[in-house]
């Protein structure tokens, strides 16, 4: 029976000679550490999450970029379609007009 309270005689003993606030100091000081450790914990998270959140907003602004550039081209090329358009309805209808001259000056004599 004496075995099953020998743990307790030397936190008896210790317990013994720290006063009440010197007990409540080291209480405190352990709770700040832990509320520290956890916060740590939580910033280190935070700070993850920030770094994937920046190399999203660097990928997407890769993506906006080459949106951009494509939407550029793609106006520019829009631009040499309709100027091409054009050039080719103002040779056929000059080729139209050859092909009535023709068919007035040889076919109907």
């Amino acid at each position: 029976m004496l075995s099953r309270f020998i743990w307790f005689v030397p936190a008896l003993i210790t317990s013994c000679d720290q006063p009440a606030e010197m007990t409540a100091l080291k209480e405190k000081i352990q709770t700040t550490k832990s509320a520290n450790t956890a916060r740590a914990l939580e910033l280190a998270q935070i700070t993850q999450q920030l770094d994937l959140l920046k190399r999203q907003q660097r990928d997407e602004a890769g993506r906006v970029m080459e949106a951009e550039k494509v939407g550029k081209i793609s106006g520019e090329t829009e631009q040499m379609i309709t100027k091409y358009r054009k050039d080719i309805e103002v040779q056929l209808k000059s080729y139209q007009v050859d092909i009535v001259a023709y068919r007035k000056a040889y076919l109907n004599p």
